[in-house]
């Protein structure tokens, strides 16, 4: 990834108001996963459980790895993918089965690649990139996302 995205006060949380008309709290390091697939669009992401059949209730497969938490700057990184899964949980970001360009998914498949992982990739949804375009609503939570 050429584009650094800046460090966001790790104080920061962001409520993301609902269609329901209820509000959910994002951890900051779940904002600075939004932010990185609103500037950066689609990460690479490899399913490690290949073509077999994964029964996931909400957000994403416990087989699927990615840079997403790495690349935009999550500490500890051990977290990621547990503030992925609860993005993915509240609809804003989903599992594509489209692959994305052969070379961003060199590290991915050198750390965890096997035989019949299956490249995907992880995008904002419909909701996501709403939220991130209208900034939820506040001054503060809009520059965060656009900073």
């Amino acid at each position: 990834m050429s584009q650094v995205v800046p460090v966001i006060d790790d104080r920061i949380a962001v409520d993301v108001e609902r269609a329901s008309g209820g509000h959910v709290r994002l951890h900051p390091q779940e904002t600075r996963m939004l932010r990185l697939l609103h500037l950066c669009g689609p990460q690479a992401a490899l399913d490690l459980a290949g073509d077999a059949p994964v029964t996931v209730v909400a957000g994403l497969p416990p087989s699927v790895v990615t840079a997403v938490g790495r690349e935009a700057g999550c500490v500890p990184i051990c977290d990621a993918p547990a503030h992925l899964d609860r993005l993915a949980a509240r609809g804003l970001v989903r599992l594509s089965r489209r692959a994305l360009d052969p070379g961003r998914y060199l590290v991915l498949e050198d750390e965890h690649g096997h035989e019949g992982a299956r490249r995907c990739s992880v995008q904002l949804t419909a909701a996501g990139r709403a939220f991130c375009t209208a900034g939820a609503g506040t001054a503060t939570e809009a520059s965060v996302l656009r900073a």
